[in-house]
């Protein structure tokens, strides 16, 4: 598998104004990572074949993550998840935008999974314009699941989707301030 930024089990790393691509799996993966900082990077294109590896940004079980002004788009089931006991995960006027897919499964711009907490996402734009037919399903730009999950000032447009542009599924989270569209 292809991942072109794989950072795992690293502390204390700052990553600046990189831009990465056309990945077999994710395109950048933090792994059992702590207090890692990426900051003005470009990710695109992941030509993964399953759903669990078909992402642009991927942070799992890993904790103090700041995602700044970063953004991600192109080929892939899911542009940012967050997944499997994060915490502290902290994304700022980052953006997102679906185009289309590689594998089954749903298809998400800013997505949390599993036993996430304290995911913070400020001033985030994203985008879900899919090329392709979409079947009925989990789809669509902030699409949640943790505790104390917080969208701030975040902006959402779904073109062609029914979907609610943010969902939020626990206990604890909140949305303020947010702007949504369909089209």
């Amino acid at each position: 598998v292809r991942i072109p930024v794989s950072l795992t089990g690293l502390s204390h790393w700052v990553l600046e104004g990189i831009t990465a691509r056309n990945s077999s799996g994710a395109v950048v993966r933090l792994q059992n990572c702590r207090q890692i900082a990426l900051t003005a990077v470009t990710a695109y294109d992941s030509f993964g074949t399953t759903d669990s590896d078909s992402i642009i940004f991927d942070v799992y079980t890993s904790e103090d993550i700041v995602l700044d002004r970063c953004a991600g788009w192109g080929q892939a089931n899911r542009i940012y998840r967050i997944m499997q006991d994060s915490r502290r995960i902290r994304l700022s006027y980052c953006f997102g935008r679906y185009e289309r897919g590689t594998a089954s499964g749903g298809k998400v711009v800013f997505s949390s999974h599993g036993t996430t907490q304290d995911l913070e996402l400020d001033r985030c734009v994203g985008l879900f314009s899919p090329q392709e037919p979409l079947p009925a399903g989990t789809h669509g730009v902030f699409f949640t699941a943790g505790q104390g999950v917080t969208l701030t000032a975040c902006a959402a447009r779904n073109r062609g989707e029914l979907n609610p542009s943010i969902r939020l599924y626990s206990m604890g989270d909140t949305s303020t301030g947010c702007m949504t569209s369909l089209t």
